[in-house]
Parts: C-alpha cells; structure tokens; sequence
C-alpha cells in the first residue's frame, strides 16, 4: 500500500508539473512531464526512484529534477537520438517517448543519480530581494546602478523594470 500511495504522489507531482510548464509556455516539457507521468515504470534504477521517492515529490521538485537530468543529457550529446527531440525540434509524443524510454535504459545510472540534486530554477520572484537592496543604494547615493550577474539566473534577476512587485500596499513597476 504504501508502494501504491508514493506511485501516486509521483504521478500528481507530474501532473502539477506538466501544468505548471503549460501555463508558463514550456510546452516541451509539459509534454516530458505528461509522458513521464503516463508511462514511467520502476523497471529502471531512475524509474524506480521516482515512483518510490521517501516524502513529498512536490517539495523535492521530483519532476523537474527527472526532466532536468533528461535535459542534461540531451544537451551533453551523449544520447544523439534523444538530443535531436529537442526543442528547436518538436517531436511527435510517440518519437518523444521512444527517446526518452531508450534514454533512460541506456543511461540510467546518469539519470538516477542526476536526481540527486534539486533543480536551480529561474524564478523571477527572486528579484523582489535585489530590487529593495537597489532602490536602498539607490536612495542613499542618488547614483545610477549597474546590476551584473553570473548567470545563474539566465538573465532573468537584471530585467527589475520589466516586472511589477506587490508587497502590501506599495506597489513598484508597470503594471500588467
């Protein structure tokens, strides 16, 4: 029973998941997410963890760590097959399927162990943080602000005037 119950929560955090990605463009991975949700098995040392995975597979980001390390894979060139379903490419659901199957048997061991780590997401939320250090120094020096990053956030912490940030009643950016 308790086999049955961590299979389903598994299979809901893929749902959510594939939602999510849909509701924010990310049509292909919806589609890995919906795949993985629907014909995932425990056949493999990668399948099996997930559908098995100890606690809530929604707080570990079980979903997107599986489609992560699908991506990582696909990007390395490790798997040629798998890296020519990706996006620009937009595969049919059953050629999709067929690599990301072929994937995980012929590279279960990355797999498997690439769940190890939760996923760094570019969450645009973040800023909020960023944005009241910098209207602080801002305000203080009255000199304009360069913001440099490394990368880690695709670019996505340096875009503050393209947001619009609400935190009780004060209100800073354009609007929707």
């Amino acid at each position: 029973m308790q086999r049955a119950a961590a299979e389903a929560r598994a299979r809901e955090e893929f749902s959510g998941q594939a939602n999510g990605c849909r509701r924010m463009g990310s049509d292909f991975t919806a589609l890995i997410c919906e795949l993985l949700r629907d014909r995932l098995d425990a056949s493999s040392r990668f399948g099996a963890r997930i559908l098995n995975w100890p606690g809530e597979p929604r707080a570990a980001a079980v979903a997107l760590r599986a489609a992560g390390g699908l991506n990582a894979l696909a990007r390395s060139g490790r798997d040629r097959n798998l890296t020519a379903l990706y996006p620009p490419n937009r595969p049919a659901p059953e050629a999709l399927w067929r690599g990301l199957a072929h994937a995980i048997a012929e590279h279960d061991g990355f797999l498997h162990d690439y769940l190890d780590s939760a996923p760094q997401t570019n969450e645009v939320r973040r800023c909020s943080v960023l944005l009241g250090g910098a209207l602080l120094i801002a305000s203080a020096t009255g000199l304009p602000l360069d913001v440099i990053e490394i990368g880690a956030s695709a670019g996505l912490n340096l875009g503050f005037d393209g947001y619009r940030y609400e935190l009780g009643g004060a209100v800073w950016g354009a609007s929707t």
